[in-house]
């Protein structure tokens, strides 16, 4: 970023003003703010300040890649690029249309330094640290059990240990969630009859988008969301 450009994304970041968060996540009972959103605030603002910004889709080696541009009038540019997320659904280009739209609004974002409405995963996290931190650790009993001289040990067969499970890959979930999200809002018969399926079989209370965490979890999904598909309508 050189002098021309970095003069105006000062004086676009003063002047942007409070993005509404219109969209809602019904998974996590919350709301952000969509690309249609994002773009009709900082728009008129970038266009004031002699900005632009465009994105623009390129192929490396069977990838897409997601370009993002902010141009100043001088002529002066950067370019942000991030690698597309591959999907994995039956209906390829309709996750992939779902896909650009949460690309497109992170990398917005991201170029222009703002944030509007992105979840926060840490926050809960964040806040336990901090409530520990805070903690008054003087309330703590000093008085502490000895250890016995010998401590009794258990031979467990290895057939009667429990295996901790293996977590589903991160980028799978996301997907995953991600579809589940635009089947709510495009066809709520499905997402209601899987929603009752998945909390029957794995006696799920409460959201079910969020037990989504193991292999078996996604593989469920998708035998549901296979066999739905293939009954006669």
């Amino acid at each position: 970023m050189t002098g021309e450009l970095t003069k105006a994304h000062c004086s676009f970041i003063k002047q942007i003003g409070k993005i509404e968060e219109t969209g809602n996540n019904p998974f996590h009972n919350s709301s952000y703010a969509t690309l249609e959103g994002v773009l009709s605030v900082v728009n008129p603002v970038l266009a004031a300040n002699g900005l632009s910004v465009n994105q623009t889709y390129d192929h490396i080696e069977g990838r897409t890649i997601l370009k993002t541009h902010l141009r100043h009038v001088s002529g002066e540019e950067i370019v942000s690029s991030a690698l597309y997320p591959e999907t994995s659904g039956k209906n390829k280009l309709h996750d992939w249309g779902g896909n650009c739209t949460y690309m497109r609004r992170y990398t917005l974002l991201a170029i222009l330094g703002i944030c509007a409405g992105i979840e926060d995963t840490d926050g809960n996290h964040a806040q336990e640290t901090k409530e520990t931190r805070n903690r008054d650790w003087r309330n703590v009993p000093e008085t502490v059990t000895p250890l016995p001289e010998s401590l009794p040990t258990f031979n467990t067969p290895k057939q009667e240990q429990q295996a901790i499970p293996k977590p589903a890959d991160k980028q799978e979930v996301f997907l995953m969630r991600k579809q589940l999200l635009d089947t709510y809002q495009n066809d709520r018969k499905q997402f209601d009859g899987l929603e009752a399926a998945y909390k029957g079989h794995f006696e799920v209370k409460g959201k079910f988008s969020d037990h989504i965490q193991e292999p078996k979890h996604l593989e469920f999904i998708r035998r549901w969301v296979e066999a739905y598909t293939k009954k006669p309508k």
